[in-house]
């Protein structure tokens, strides 16, 4: 695995633009209201999703390695 790398730019308040590398184009983050206009995806919102594609991975794995179907999970 190649060493992980990103970059936060304040755009504006609490939105940022989150850049990773030049084969994954960036992303916009931003918080909600009462704290700001939600012009993109919350930290929340990013975490979740991450740490589920985490699980989703490895309950993925041991199903395969188990010579079990499951597509799609």
């Amino acid at each position: 695995m190649d060493n992980l790398s990103l970059r936060l730019i304040q755009q504006e308040n609490y939105r940022f633009e989150i850049q990773f590398n030049d084969e994954i184009p960036p992303i916009t983050g931003d918080e909600p209201p009462p704290l700001d206009k939600s012009e993109g995806i919350s930290p929340i919102q990013l975490l979740a999703a991450a740490v589920a594609n985490c699980l989703s991975d490895s309950l993925l794995f041991s199903l395969r390695k188990l010579k079990q179907s499951a597509d799609p999970i």
